[in-house]
């Protein structure tokens, strides 16, 4: 015997899933699309869809692209990551956060500190010269930087 009702179980490519749950009644369940350059999605089958970092590109499926050449994102939670900057980068917010949101279980804070994922230049009287980056670090002594971008601290004239 059947009862006439129908479930939506998976979604294409791109689309995450509205349960008649979340929709309301069964007549409004369905997928829907992940808008294209302000989302994206890892799993239709098991995941809805993300916020896209400002750090990144997104297609509204799980192709995405670095605003910043040579960051280095992975996926944890069901979410892109940001784990490292190239050289004169540094990661943002700072890594310690995203993982201390994770570590506690507070989805909602993890969601927010990876949804404003971005590398961020080097502010002035800082730099990172390593080939990854993750923070910025302060002008070693009779070395300044006087502007915010990529560039190492260069050494302070003779008088």
């Amino acid at each position: 015997a059947t009862t006439g009702r129908y479930a939506v179980v998976r979604c294409p490519r791109g689309h995450e899933l509205v349960t008649a749950e979340e929709a309301g009644s069964e007549e409004l369940q369905g997928c829907r699309a992940c808008a294209r350059g302000l989302e994206y999605i890892l799993d239709p089958a098991s995941d809805g869809c993300h916020k896209c970092p400002p750090g990144l590109r997104c297609s509204g499926t799980e192709q995405v692209e670095p605003v910043v050449e040579g960051s280095v994102w992975n996926v944890s939670g069901g979410s892109y990551v940001l784990d490292a900057c190239p050289s004169g980068y540094a990661v943002f917010p700072e890594a310690s956060v995203v993982a201390a949101a994770a570590a506690t279980g507070q989805s909602d804070a993890f969601e927010r500190a990876v949804a404003m994922s971005r590398c961020a230049e080097c502010g002035e009287g800082s730099e990172c010269t390593a080939r990854l980056c993750t923070t910025c670090s302060p002008c070693q002594p009779g070395f300044y930087k006087p502007f915010v971008g990529t560039a190492a601290c260069q050494a302070c004239p003779r008088d």
